[in-house]
């Protein structure tokens, strides 16, 4: 069975040459939109995020599982997503 070779880069090698004038702009252009992206999509999810948990202490819970900074613990989120997921479920089964 063969061997398969691999070539070891020496870790003291420079890059020789670096991006500039439009080819650097046009990096940087493209990099400010993919920032600016991801930190929409991050604002966008922590929003809905939110209104979602609301919603379940609204619907299913109720204030008394909150901590004191108002947010859902870890553990009864989850439970009451799984709730959710099951009453969901079985409502399709009676409509079925």
């Amino acid at each position: 069975m063969a061997r398969a070779r691999h070539r070891r880069l020496n870790q003291q090698t420079e890059h020789t040459q670096e991006p500039e004038g439009e080819t650097l702009e046009l990096i940087k252009s493209k990099v400010s939109l993919d920032l600016e992206l991801y930190q929409f999509g991050q604002t966008l999810f922590e929003q809905r995020f939110h209104e979602m948990t609301e919603f379940l202490v609204k619907e299913y819970a109720g204030p008394a599982i909150t901590d004191s900074d108002q947010s859902l613990k870890k553990e009864v989120l989850y439970e009451l997503l799984q709730n959710t997921m099951k009453s969901a479920a079985i409502a399709a089964i009676k409509n079925y």
